[in-house]
């Protein structure tokens, strides 16, 4: 991304696609997976409120019944983003959650 508006307008852009998932449910893990790839971008380059806000879209945008391991990915990174943010009480919720949606937790 280059500069904070362009930044700015991407997560505007993928939240209004995110309301439109209702109507085209078939490209919710397309999203999904946009969103984490832009968090990845986000968390290497240390810019990890930025990373929060694009992981939260990419959790939201999966379903979680048919895209376990996505979510689980974008949990697990969250966290972590989270434990560089030394927001530790929201790293361990999220890594709570991200457990119960794990298929191989159990």
């Amino acid at each position: 991304f280059d500069g904070l508006g362009k930044k700015a307008e991407a997560v505007v852009a993928a939240q209004q696609c995110k309301g439109f998932l209702a109507d085209v449910p078939d490209l919710a893990s397309e999203l999904g997976i946009f969103c984490y790839n832009c968090g990845v971008k986000e968390h290497r380059s240390k810019q990890f409120q930025g990373c929060v806000q694009w992981l939260n879209l990419s959790v939201d945008s999966f379903d979680r019944l048919q895209n376990q391991q996505n979510v689980c990915r974008s949990l697990r990174l969250l966290s972590a983003c989270y434990l560089d943010l030394n927001e530790f009480e929201q790293a361990k919720k999220v890594c709570l959650l991200a457990q119960e949606v794990d298929p191989c937790a159990k």
